[in-house]
């Protein structure tokens, strides 16, 4: 009897080391996934210069985004949560684009910004400054799959940003808008590459006509 509880505490010891081996694979695999498929898909080079390292935690009414993962305008019409974790004394900039506006064949309007928030606490999403509101994501009929990119850059400090706030329904300077443009104009950290993203893939739905009514029903105001 005496000697059961140490054999007892080394399967709990054995089954923990076991558990953080594959939680420690299975973040290695989420890195590897995520790195294979933006190149293997050119969102670098089209939006990004290399390969974020960690994948960024978004999720929409409760499910989190997957490399790649399928998701239709209307899924996708209010803002998602992003899960921060990073350093609270670091500040950072979330950005998400559709990289193929108005259509992947021909995407003139690359990049389509639909959601721009900086100066974020490494721990608090919800206090970083909105420059540009959620607008969500509208692919036109017959344009294809887009890719939706999620990109978070860590700032050099808390900064002051001169670009125009912009509300859910303004264009403003939504269209052409180019990461690459925007970190380095900004001094981003990390040579200018984001340290997190994620990415979604979204085809049409009726959503998206109801998005495009919006935004000319401003244009007209």
């Amino acid at each position: 009897m005496h000697g059961r509880p140490p054999l007892i505490g080394h399967r709990v010891s054995l089954f923990s080391a076991l558990l953080l081996l594959l939680v420690s694979r299975a973040s290695i695999c989420v890195r590897a996934d995520l790195a294979s498929y933006v190149v293997d898909t050119q969102i670098v080079p089209d939006a990004l210069d290399e390969a974020p390292k960690e994948l960024l935690s978004v999720s929409y009414g409760g499910k989190q985004v997957q490399v790649g993962e399928e998701w239709t305008p209307t899924a996708c019409k209010d803002p998602p949560t992003i899960d921060m974790h990073y350093d609270p004394a670091k500040f950072y900039t979330l950005i998400m684009t559709d990289i193929d506006a108005p259509k992947r064949s021909k995407p003139t309007y690359r990049e389509f910004l639909a959601w721009c928030v900086v100066n974020i606490p490494g721990d608090q999403f919800a206090a970083g400054q909105v420059l540009a509101e959620y607008s969500g994501i509208g692919p036109p009929k017959d344009s294809g799959e887009h890719r939706v990119l999620f990109t978070l850059y860590e700032q050099e400090g808390i900064h002051e940003f001169d670009e125009k706030y912009i509300d859910n329904r303004q264009l403003g300077w939504r269209l052409w808008f180019s990461q690459r443009n925007f970190s380095n104009r900004h001094g981003m950290a990390n040579a200018g590459q984001p340290v997190a993203a994620a990415v979604l893939v979204a085809n049409y739905d009726q959503y998206s006509d109801k998005l495009a009514d919006e935004f000319k029903k401003r244009l007209k105001m």
